[in-house]
């Protein structure tokens, strides 16, 4: 119960707008941890395509742009795809990701999932 509430504390108490606590590092196994970072892999995957679509859909985004970003999309997984063999570098590289598309998204006006 302590850890859950340090943990809170931590999260609400940050001084970056978008301050990051790694909650599977906090898990008491390897094993949960792995699973953490797998299901949070899979889980800001998920939450990349929805946003990337909400992008592409969005008639405040130009073409020019929407061509960009689906190119750039494309070197990030391969760039990703190059260096992370393990769940904790893909869910910290998909986490980093997510950050840049809802900044994207902020500036032109689009909610993020």
């Amino acid at each position: 119960m302590k850890k859950f509430i340090a943990t809170l504390i931590l999260a609400v108490v940050g001084t970056q707008a978008y301050a990051y606590v790694d909650i599977c590092n906090m898990k008491r196994s390897q094993a949960e941890q792995q699973q953490c970072y797998q299901y949070g892999a899979s889980g800001g995957m998920t939450r990349m395509r929805e946003n990337n679509k909400r992008v592409l859909n969005s008639a405040r985004v130009s073409d020019s742009e929407k061509k960009a970003i689906q190119d750039n999309q494309k070197k990030w997984e391969a760039a990703v795809d190059r260096k992370c063999n393990d769940n904790v570098c893909f869910y910290h590289a998909v986490a980093s990701r997510n950050d840049e598309i809802q900044e994207f998204m902020r500036s032109r006006g689009i909610q993020p999932m």
